[in-house]
């Protein structure tokens, strides 16, 4: 299956090109990365050198987006949120098949639209949410299904501010952090409780560029299920130097207690109401590891060759009701300076 990789920049340097190579190479899954294209002719020449380098074969670049899709079955969109819609909407139209960064798009109404047309269409249409491969989540989900729905749980992921000049501190481009981030959230708990979720929002600009352009970098969101409260706090406002990002994550069942945190280990620490208690491990990456864009990159693979491509929907499904859960809760949050 031949692969395009459109908006070349970190995560694909230091996820997906990895993830390639490793499916390939280690795994004999036949895909084949045709090239990349970027608007950033430095971008570009830097991902070729990494791809050819990973890869031992020629990768093309290209600066234009119509002659890029001609070479692709496949395509990996990681430009900034505001282009995906109408990146997506011209690949489907070519009869491409669609693999969306988080967020898939600025709006809901956008993201609908592409899988209308995707279901329509017969081709596939995937979002990118790593954590729900992450092995790390893939354990809790484990527990989660053993023990029940958790009482509380507890996230904060802080992560370094955007470049000044970056079109994420633009509200109406990028969401702020409520949506870059939160979605991470909303659509991990969506998935791990598999339950009707009730969201609130309250948010703050806290740094000089989030008051300057207007981008929220600082939020919490308040998730209730039947069973479980849930608190998710994210924000830009890491120190400049700080690790790229650095997230805690607490689960308080009856009778036991999980806590992750990358900042103290790559993996849970787990401990019960018996005292016992043990560690489980895992290589730590400032995201999730290596092994969560495999499986991820895997299974769109797998949904696209057998034709089950309700695989793929059910993740974008999921998406689209966590974007819906956070722009219904937005009507009536609060933002402040």
């Amino acid at each position: 299956m031949r692969v395009l990789i459109v908006g070349v920049g970190n995560i694909v340097r230091k996820a997906y090109l990895l993830a390639i190579k490793k499916l390939t190479m280690d795994l004999g899954v036949p895909l084949q990365l045709v090239g990349g294209y970027d608007i950033n002719s430095e971008t570009l020449a830097e991902f070729k050198k990494q791809a050819e380098e990973l890869l031992g074969y020629p990768v093309k670049t290209f600066q234009d987006l119509d002659a890029a899709l001609e070479e692709a079955e496949l395509v990996i969109i990681s430009t900034p949120t505001f282009s995906h819609y109408e990146i997506a909407d011209k690949a489907l139209d070519m009869g491409i098949n669609v693999y969306l960064e988080k967020p898939p798009t600025r709006y809901s109404w956008q993201l609908q639209a592409l899988l209308d047309k995707a279901r329509s269409m017969g081709l596939g249409l995937m979002i990118g949410h790593p954590r729900r491969f992450d092995p790390r989540f893939k354990v809790l989900k484990e527990i989660v299904q053993k023990l029940g729905a958790p009482l509380f749980i507890r996230i904060s992921e802080r992560a370094s501010l955007p470049q000044n000049d970056s079109w994420r501190w633009h509200y109406d481009l990028s969401g702020g952090v409520i949506l870059d981030v939160g979605i991470h959230y909303v659509h991990l708990i969506n998935w791990l409780l598999e339950n009707d979720l009730k969201l609130e929002v309250r948010a703050r600009r806290v740094s000089e560029a989030s008051r300057r352009w207007g981008a929220p970098d600082w939020a919490e969101l308040i998730l209730r299920s039947p069973e479980t409260l849930v608190s998710v706090e994210v924000s830009w406002v890491g120190p400049k130097g700080a690790s790229e990002s650095a997230i805690c994550l607490e689960t308080f069942f009856k009778g036991a207690s999980m806590r992750l945190s990358d900042l103290e280990s790559p993996g849970w620490y787990i401990s019960q109401s018996s005292g016992n208690f043990h560690k489980i491990r895992y290589s730590a990456l400032y995201s999730s590891p290596i092994e969560a864009f495999v499986e991820e990159v895997k299974y769109t693979f797998e949904g696209l060759e057998t034709g089950e491509l309700s695989k793929l929907y059910v993740v974008a499904e999921e998406s689209l009701r966590s974007m819906r859960l956070l722009e219904e809760a937005l009507k009536s949050s609060i933002i402040s300076s």
